[in-house]
């Protein structure tokens, strides 16, 4: 019983988990490392037709080698333009989604630190009631901290 029990676990979970990250997309790089890898393909693929033309220059290569060559990268230097450019409307797409997201984690952020600043207040006058510090030390902390916030 417990064997069958544990191979269930083990065949449903291992069976899901891939259906599972694809549909959380979770199984692609995030878009800055797509972003970056699209862009360093078209300069590669760039820098390989400049190459391609200096060597039909300096008379290394024949012309209709160069040319072949040529027509070859220079198609591949297009298809990877386009795709750049599709990603690059597909980002201005999502920006508004990832506005409001951005948006989302400063608010956060800002109410995180708030209640930080909660903490501090209340551990100051805490720590004045017991006489371990002096009111106006303590007041002068918690608006040094307070000033460090509003400057962020």
């Amino acid at each position: 019983m417990t064997l069958g029990v544990a191979l269930f676990t083990i065949l449903v979970g291992g069976l899901t988990t891939g259906g599972l990250l694809h549909r959380l997309g979770l199984d692609q790089p995030p878009l800055v490392d797509q972003f970056i890898e699209k862009q360093a393909l078209l300069s590669s693929k760039r820098l390989v037709v400049e190459q391609i033309t200096n060597l039909e220059i300096n008379s290394i290569l024949s012309s209709e080698i160069v040319n072949d060559f040529l027509q070859k990268y220079q198609s591949q230097v297009t298809e990877a333009q386009v795709s750049l450019n599709q990603f690059n409307s597909h980002l201005q797409e999502e920006s508004s989604s990832l506005n409001a997201q951005l948006i989302w984690l400063e608010m956060i952020n800002w109410e995180t630190a708030i209640q930080a600043l909660v903490k501090v207040e209340e551990y100051m006058q805490e720590i004045t009631i017991y006489g371990q510090i002096n009111q106006e030390i303590a007041q002068k902390i918690t608006q040094d901290i307070s000033g460090s916030f509003t400057r962020l």
